[in-house]
């Protein structure tokens, strides 16, 4: 009985020792939908603005307006959305509201706005293939609502990494484990 809870219990430890950590990966496709709110100025009407990691280039969404974000892979949580406003934040609030989708059905998972320039993070779970933001700022002559610069979620464990290679300690120990297997069916 001793012997296969030390199968196990090295099983184990190798299964562990290989598990990759999880990275933030950074939105690479973006589908934008415009009512007609948003102007040109600071390149704000170019959706390519909210790919890729935070850079102080941004898409307004519009007021009413949505995006739908890819990411290459799917994904879980934490998220976070990453927001420009001139640092003029208490001058005019910006929100939207951020759904999660994954086969073209989307659930709510939180809200986001322009509170902080360091990025809003939310949390959720499970697995999705598309975040969407929905702008919910109020309306005020002459603004255009939440603008996006960039867009993180968590890429899930084993994808997108690289894989983490065993120590030899641990490939020695299984092959050990493997011989003493074998040793004990001869004798028995």
């Amino acid at each position: 009985m001793r012997y296969k809870s030390f199968v196990a219990a090295a099983a184990a430890a190798l299964l562990l020792g290989s598990a990759a950590q999880a990275a933030t990966i950074y939105a690479t496709g973006v589908d934008w939908t415009n009512n007609g709110t948003v102007g040109s100025s600071n390149d704000r009407d170019n959706p390519l603005n909210a790919l890729g990691e935070p850079d102080d280039k941004f898409l307004s969404l519009g007021l009413g307006g949505q995006a739908d974000f890819t990411f290459g892979e799917t994904f879980t949580g934490p998220g976070a959305s990453y927001e420009i406003t001139f640092g003029n934040r208490a001058g005019y609030f910006e929100s939207a509201d951020v759904f999660a989708g994954i086969g073209g059905s989307f659930s709510k998972i939180g809200e986001v706005d322009n509170a902080s320039a360091a990025g809003f993070v939310f949390s959720f779970a499970g697995i999705f293939d598309t975040l969407r933001l929905v702008d919910t700022s109020p309306f005020v002559a002459g603004r255009d609502g939440y603008d996006v610069d960039a867009v993180g979620v968590t890429a899930l464990p084993n994808t997108g990494t690289t894989p983490v290679p065993l120590p030899a300690s641990a490939l020695l120990l299984g092959a050990g484990v493997a011989g003493m297997g074998a040793l004990r069916r001869r004798k028995g």
